[in-house]
C-alpha cells in the first residue's frame, strides 16, 4: 500500500512539473520519470496516457541521459538536428557554439539556435552522429551545389503553362504521355 501511495505521489509531482510549470523543472521531472520507469514501468506508461504532454519522448531521453535538458524546449532548426547527436556533442555545441565553414577557409562560430536549416545539415552529420570537419563541410557544400544544378536541369526539361505542356528538349511520344499522365491532364 505504501508503494502505491509513493507511485501516486510521484505521478502527481510529475504532472505538476509538466503541466503547471512546463519548462522550468525538466531535470526534476526527468529524474522522477526515470525513477518511475525503473521501479514501476506500468505506472509510467499509465501516466503517459493520462497527462496531456506531447514531449514524452524527449522527457525519456533526458531521463536516460541521452538529451541535454537545455534542448528540451528548444524548437530551433539547429536544436532539431543537434538532438540526434550524442550527449557529449550536445553539451559542447550548446556551451561553445559550432564552427560553420562559409567560404574558402573562412568560418564562423555560431550558436545552434542561429543555424539555418542548410547550415545545420552542413555542420551535423546525423547519419554518423558527429560534427563534420571543415573538409567534410566543404564536401557537403559541393554536393549540395551539384544537386541544385542537377535539379535545375531536370526541371527545365518541360513546364506547364496555362494547362498546356511545353517541352524544352527532344522527347519520345511515350515520355510525353508519361508526363501528361503524371500531371493528370
Amino acid at each position: 500500500m505504501q508503494e502505491y501511495h509513493a507511485q501516486i505521489t510521484q505521478a502527481e509531482e510529475l504532472t505538476r512539473l509538466l503541466v503547471t510549470n512546463p519548462g522550468r523543472d525538466i531535470r526534476q521531472a526527468a529524474e522522477i520519470y526515470a525513477q518511475m520507469l525503473r521501479k514501476t514501468p506500468k505506472a509510467a506508461e499509465r501516466i503517459k496516457q493520462e497527462v496531456p504532454f506531447k514531449h514524452w519522448g524527449r522527457l525519456e531521453a533526458v531521463a536516460m541521459g541521452a538529451l541535454d535538458p537545455r534542448l528540451f524546449y528548444d524548437f530551433s532548426v539547429g536544436a532539431s538536428v543537434l538532438r540526434q547527436m550524442p550527449l557529449s556533442i550536445q553539451k559542447d555545441v550548446i556551451d561553445s557554439g559550432v564552427n560553420v565553414t562559409i567560404g574558402d577557409g573562412e568560418h564562423l562560430i555560431v550558436q545552434h539556435q542561429n543555424l539555418t536549416r542548410e547550415q545545420a545539415y552542413q555542420v551535423f552529420d546525423a547519419r554518423n552522429k558527429c560534427l563534420r570537419s571543415e573538409g567534410g563541410q566543404r564536401a557537403y557544400l559541393e554536393r549540395s551545389k551539384q544537386a541544385k544544378k542537377n535539379a535545375a536541369k531536370t526541371v527545365a526539361e518541360y513546364e506547364w503553362i496555362g494547362g498546356k505542356l511545353r517541352v524544352n528538349k527532344p522527347m519520345t511520344p511515350r515520355e510525353i504521355l508519361m508526363i501528361i499522365a503524371e500531371h493528370g491532364e
